[in-house]
């Protein structure tokens, strides 16, 4: 009887020896994509920082590589910024 118990003690901690590991692995994975993720929104940031206006066609060719690189974006929007004010009686 105590031969199962210690052979049970000894299997559990093996469980979750595992289970730690492989959850590690895992924090360590999603980590690391979103700070890929974070780093090509902040490339961005500074791509319009540096330009006063940015085309379709040149936000295109500036994301293609994040597109193709990093596996976390499935999806990059040009959206144009638009200035004109509207009438205050609008």
């Amino acid at each position: 009887m105590l031969c199962f118990f210690v052979l049970r003690f000894g299997e559990e901690r093996r469980i979750r020896a595992e289970f730690e590991r492989d959850a590690k692995a895992v924090s360590v994975s999603i980590h690391r994509g979103l700070e890929a993720s974070l780093l090509v929104v902040k490339s961005i940031t500074h791509f319009y920082h540096a330009n006063s206006s940015v085309s379709r066609e040149q936000f295109q060719i500036f994301t293609k590589g994040a597109l193709d690189e990093v596996p976390g974006i499935q999806a990059l929007e040009w959206i144009p910024r638009v200035s004109q004010v509207l009438p205050a009686n609008f």
